[in-house]
């Protein structure tokens, strides 16, 4: 009978690295980009078989044991005819009379015939087989793109504010390890903008602007990844990941100059 035990040992990457994914590795994408689950699953499967074991040598008990031979067949031979006038020694003996330089007859050797005792039948002897089998699978999603801008938007005059938000959501994606349905979510956690050269956090933020020029601003999210495996609990904080939002440009002009009229 076969009796098989499954055990499925999963690793993930912890952290958002390109390196190893660049290797084939478990990691995030060459992009930054991208999550990967890398997983292990092994199997052990458990066989009884009966394996012959070594022919054992009959006992002295069991060759005691054993059955006798069958008895052999005597065949008595036929009478002999009376001899009245013996001539050879063995003659003479037979019937009953003695000559000078006649010894008597050896009786003929008796022959032992030894009986073969057949040896004891091979013995199977159960025995469990164990089978280990691993097999790697892995699974990816990309991060949201955030989304970003600012208003009021077209062109701003000299001295003027203008006030930036990004807009990120958390994003669930279904992917497949092993042939069963796995997820990864990416929940945003922080933002923060590099707006002209200078850098602040939140997911709303304001500028001033008191030069004419043309800036640029980007904002960057930082989305904490979780993932859960089939009819497994949600397995938090996995990994860290920063996406870039589209990026935005803010041109700053001189105010308006005022036309006087003079009579």
């Amino acid at each position: 009978m076969l009796e098989i035990a499954l055990a499925a040992l999963i690793s993930f990457s912890a952290t958002c690295d390109a390196t190893p994914a660049a290797a084939g590795g478990c990691g995030c994408g060459a992009s930054g980009s991208s999550f990967t689950i890398c997983a292990t699953k092994t199997t052990t499967a458990k066989n009884q078989q009966s394996i012959p074991a070594k022919t054992a040598a009959p006992s002295p008990k069991q060759s005691a044991k054993s059955k006798p031979a069958a008895a052999t067949k005597v065949i008595t031979p036929a009478k002999a005819k009376p001899v009245t006038n013996p001539t050879s020694c063995q003659e003479i003996w037979n019937v009953g009379k003695s000559s000078t330089g006649c010894s008597k007859p050896k009786s003929p050797a008796q022959t032992t015939v030894k009986k073969k005792v057949p040896a004891k039948p091979a013995v199977t002897a159960p025995t469990e087989i164990e089978i280990t089998q691993s097999v790697d699978d892995q699974a990816s999603a990309m991060v949201p793109t955030p989304r970003a801008f600012w208003y009021p938007g077209g062109s701003l005059t000299e001295g003027s504010t203008a006030y930036f938000e990004v807009l990120a959501s958390e994003h669930q994606a279904t992917v497949e390890l092993f042939g069963e349905p796995a997820s990864i979510r990416f929940v945003p956690i922080l933002a923060s903008w590099d707006i002209a050269g200078r850098v602040l956090f939140g997911f709303s933020s304001a500028q001033q602007f008191d030069e004419v020029g043309q800036y640029r601003a980007q904002a960057f999210v930082t989305y904490r990844v979780d993932y859960q495996l089939p009819g497994e609990a949600w397995v938090l904080a996995a990994a860290e990941i920063t996406s870039a939002s589209n990026e935005l440009f803010v041109t700053v002009v001189d105010p308006p100059r005022r036309t006087l009229l003079v009579g």
